[in-house]
């Protein structure tokens, strides 16, 4: 039925979320592997390599310089993207997280034995 297929089968989300991995954990090599060819960029050779060879992100352009001009600045252009991500994405979780805290506070009375109850109002 189409509509109806498993979100984060579609390679779309799975090389989003390749980033996203990246800038959560930067030693994270499947998401590495994955992101050097999501946008493609030529780098499937170095690629390869980087599935048998753990490296770690900032050192991506220098181990790149085998495989000539344009797969460093492929690598450099994966790793200021992952770059720019991490702070948005630190940003957005504590944010995430004081809205919850907030609400907690705000909505739940405090030593109620199933923590649901309400305050009340």
């Amino acid at each position: 039925m189409p509509g109806h297929g498993d979100l984060f089968g579609q390679r779309v989300v799975r090389d989003a979320l390749a980033y996203v991995r990246l800038a959560w954990n930067p030693n994270d090599r499947p998401a590495l592997v994955r992101a050097l060819e999501a946008p493609p960029r030529g780098l499937g050779r170095l690629a390869a390599v980087l599935a048998e060879e753990p490296i770690a992100l900032g050192e991506l352009p220098r181990f790149a310089q085998d495989f000539g001009p344009s797969a460093v600045a492929g690598a450099a252009d994966l790793v200021a993207t992952v770059y720019e991500l991490m702070p948005k994405l630190r940003a957005a979780r504590a944010l995430s997280t004081s809205r919850i805290e907030r609400w907690s506070e705000a909505a739940i009375e405090p030593g109620s034995s199933d923590g649901l109850t309400q305050r009340p109002g």
